[in-house]
């Protein structure tokens, strides 16, 4: 994930870039710990609004994880959302590094 604030205005904070490969997806739900780190990491330095284009295929579980679909529009030729988290959900934490524990579930 990569986050950065907007250039020109302050608060503003933008989230891109998230990937989890093939092999790791829906493991202990490692994306959304990604998610949470990097909105709360951003709130923690002075993030008000925190956004995101979200391929439509994962708007569902940007929603499930309180954000909120702004528009529609197509980016690359593929759908996407422009969300917004709410940050009520997110609290401020000042040492991502440390931010996401992770076990990884043994096949059986």
């Amino acid at each position: 994930v990569r986050i950065h604030e907007t250039q020109g205005t302050p608060g503003e904070w933008w989230g891109s870039r998230l990937a989890v490969a093939h092999g790791y997806r829906r493991i202990g739900a490692l994306g959304a710990g990604l998610i949470r780190v990097a909105v709360s990491s951003a709130h923690a330095r002075g993030c008000t609004r925190f956004l995101a284009h979200v391929q439509s295929a994962n708007a569902a579980m940007f929603q499930a994880l309180h954000w909120t679909s702004l528009d529609e529009t197509s980016l690359h030729g593929r759908p996407h959302h422009l969300m917004q988290a709410d940050l009520a959900q997110y609290p401020p934490m000042h040492a991502p590094e440390h931010g996401l524990v992770t076990l990884l579930r043994r096949a059986a």
